[in-house]
C-alpha cells in the first residue's frame, strides 16, 4: 500500500508540473473524501481559519437554480448554466494553492473545463498581469481589498481571476479581464469528466483556471465534494 501511495503521489506531482492539474479515476473508492485528501496533501481547515464563514472542510457541490442560493455563490448568479473560468477564492489575500473535486454522484455530460495560465501570460505578458489591480467585491476577514492578477507568495507565482468576485481597478486589470473573457481559448482548454464515484480532479489553483459546463436536466443529481489543500505531498 505504501508503494502504491508513493507512486500515486509521484504521478500527481508530475501531472501538476506538466498540466497544472491531475485526474485520478476511481481513486480509493469506499473511502471518505477527507481521507482521500489526507493521503494526497495537507487539508485547509476553513472552519478553524475562518470560523465566521460557515464553510466546512468538505464542501458538497450540487447543481442549483439561481433562486435557490444567494448571489455570493456561483449558482446564485449562473444557476444551471455554465460557470465561467475562474480561480477559487480569488478575492482572498492568498487563495488556496490546491483543491480537490471528488465525484460522489457523476454525470456523463457535465465537464470541468481547465485553462492553464501559460497561454494567458503569453498573450498578455507577465508585466501587465503584475500591474493589474482588482478590488474584491466585499472586504472581510481573510480577504484582501486589493489583489493583483499576478503576485508572489513564498517565492511562487500566484495567478488569479474571477469575473464575479473581482472588479478591475486600473487599465491593466481591464486589459486582463477583456483578454480572458473575450478571447477564444477553446483550443487551449482541457475538459475532465467526473463521471464515476471516486473520480478525483486535483487542481493547482495558482496555475490553472477552471469552469463548469452547463448542467442538463438528466444530470441534476450530480454531486461533487471539494476540499482545499495547502500543499501536495511528495
Amino acid at each position: 500500500m505504501e508503494t502504491q501511495i508513493s507512486a500515486l503521489r509521484a504521478k500527481i506531482r508530475a501531472d501538476l508540473r506538466r498540466d497544472g492539474f491531475s485526474f485520478c479515476p476511481r481513486l480509493l473508492v469506499g473511502s471518505a473524501t477527507a481521507q482521500v485528501a489526507d493521503v494526497l496533501g495537507s487539508l485547509v481547515n476553513l472552519p478553524e481559519l475562518l470560523p465566521e464563514s460557515g464553510i466546512p472542510v468538505v464542501q458538497t457541490l450540487v447543481p442549483r437554480e439561481r433562486n435557490e442560493v444567494g448571489r455570493n455563490q456561483y449558482s446564485g448568479n449562473y444557476g444551471l448554466g455554465a460557470f465561467p473560468l475562474h480561480s477559487d477564492l480569488a478575492h482572498w489575500a492568498v487563495p488556496p494553492r490546491y483543491f480537490i473535486l471528488r465525484c460522489i454522484v457523476g454525470g456523463d455530460d457535465v465537464f470541468t473545463q481547465l485553462l492553464s495560465w501559460a497561454p494567458i501570460v503569453d498573450r498578455i505578458g507577465a508585466r501587465s498581469l503584475r500591474r493589474a489591480v482588482f478590488t474584491a467585491r466585499k472586504h472581510r476577514i481573510g480577504y484582501s481589498c486589493l489583489v493583483r492578477a499576478l503576485s508572489t507568495c513564498n517565492g511562487r507565482d500566484v495567478m488569479r481571476w474571477d469575473p464575479l468576485f473581482l472588479r478591475p481597478l486600473n487599465a491593466p486589470a481591464q486589459e486582463v479581464a477583456l483578454a480572458i473573457t473575450s478571447s477564444n481559448w477553446d483550443a487551449k482548454i482541457q475538459k475532465i469528466l467526473l463521471q464515476h464515484p471516486g473520480d478525483v480532479l486535483l487542481v493547482d489553483n495558482w496555475r490553472s483556471l477552471h469552469g463548469r459546463a452547463a448542467v442538463p436536466d438528466k444530470s441534476a443529481q450530480r454531486q461533487i465534494e471539494r476540499i482545499y489543500l495547502s500543499e501536495v505531498y511528495d
